[in-house]
């Protein structure tokens, strides 16, 4: 069935919109088709390339889980003959049945676009009309996934249920659930990111991210160029050069920075423990070579950092606020810090805080996986794209 809006003034109530649609024709399948959204996509008439049976790995385990107001990650692993540049998706009906008349081609994120083995998109299903939801909650349906490589020659096929969810903010977890609550398991980071515009709002700014960060990002991959002497065969650095006026050598030195891990456990007597792990690397160049011709050295190290405070929630305009208030941290003022948000989401999956920056209407949304306490921080969450 499909929905149909119709244009009001700011004096008439809303129109009558049916919360139903027909996931089963054509139809209604463009409906639902029509309230995805991606950042940098394109719309396509007809259907999805053929793809070949490929074993690509992505970070849906049986579910993609959606709901208002947010952008939700989707993560493809891959190695370099299997790059992923790009994903087609398609709403479709039951197997065998109708497809979508048109269908999305989404770049990869350009935050993580040169990794040899990550590949970020981003989707939303907005569920609203006139500031209220235009469907039934919660609403399932189907898509096509088929990865493509830069050429846009699919890579790997597959169909993934969807379940579009209403909000919660009750630390309880989801009503008629157990053992989904706040402290039930443990949370492990998935992504953080910062959009140009707030999600569900319409604006004349282009797609796209002020701030993107997750596990596999690195940052200053590229590096960085640290100048010093040669002079006579003998090496100089953080000195006065006595063959030059100045530096005459240069080296590369391969430094970057990575965001590798956090966790957060909650307790029920209303304390919390938190864990980061920063892998880096800092320039050796007084141990360097500056007159060889190769790159400078570095010191590999990992930082691992256990934080220990109190969390509470208060009510803020409406939605529940989460507070998280550091005591201590072992090293002491190492890693960096992180005050909670407001719940965005809570379900028995995904836990989604919103720390509001500064500026109006900056915000940082954080994405955290439940984990179980059975299960070990660095456990594979890879799963391979299922068969279509």
């Amino acid at each position: 069935m499909a929905i149909f809006l119709l244009a009001c003034n700011a004096n008439e109530p809303a129109p009558e919109i049916s919360k139903t649609v027909d996931p089963i024709t054509v139809e209604g399948l463009d409906t639902l088709s029509n309230r995805l959204d991606f950042f940098y996509s394109s719309k396509l008439n007809g259907n999805i390339p053929a793809a070949p049976d490929g074993n690509l790995k992505f970070s849906i385990n049986d579910t993609l889980y959606l709901g208002q107001g947010f952008y939700a990650p989707v993560k493809f692993l891959h190695d370099k003959l299997s790059d992923v540049k790009g994903v087609f998706i398609q709403v479709v009906g039951s197997s065998g049945g109708a497809l979508a008349s048109t269908y999305f081609d989404v770049p990869e994120i350009p935050d993580v676009s040169d990794s040899d083995t990550l590949s970020v998109i981003i989707i939303q299903f907005d569920p609203t009309d006139f500031g209220s939801t235009s469907f039934d909650l919660p609403l399932f349906f189907n898509i096509k996934i088929t990865p493509h490589d830069q050429n846009g020659q699919p890579l790997d096929e597959g169909i993934v249920p969807v379940r579009v969810e209403p909000l919660n903010d009750d630390i309880k977890g989801p009503s008629a659930t157990d053992l989904c609550g706040l402290t039930d398991g443990y949370w492990q980071w998935d992504v953080s990111y910062n959009p140009k515009q707030k999600p569900g709002v319409s604006t004349n700014d282009p797609d796209g991210l002020v701030f993107y960060n997750d596990p596999g990002k690195v940052w200053g991959r590229d590096g960085q160029i640290i100048h010093g002497c040669c002079c006579g065969d003998v090496s100089i650095y953080n000195q006065i050069c006595p063959c030059s006026a100045k530096p005459n050598a240069s080296l590369h030195f391969a430094t970057y920075m990575q965001y590798v891990m956090e966790t957060l456990t909650f307790y029920e007597n209303g304390t919390y423990y938190r864990q980061t792990i920063q892998n880096y690397a800092i320039p050796l160049p007084d141990s360097s070579d500056f007159c060889a011709n190769a790159g400078g050295l570095v010191l590999n190290k990992m930082l691992s950092v256990s934080y220990f405070g109190n969390w509470s929630v208060q009510d803020h305009n409406g939605q529940n606020q989460l507070t998280l208030t550091q005591t201590s941290a072992t090293p002491d003022h190492a890693g960096y810090g992180n005050g909670g948000g407001g719940i965005h989401n809570l379900t028995c999956e995904d836990l989604i805080l919103v720390e509001r920056l500064e500026g109006q209407g900056n915000e940082l949304y954080k994405f955290y996986k439940r984990r179980s306490n059975y299960q070990s921080n660095d456990q594979d969450y890879w799963y391979f794209i299922p068969g279509s």
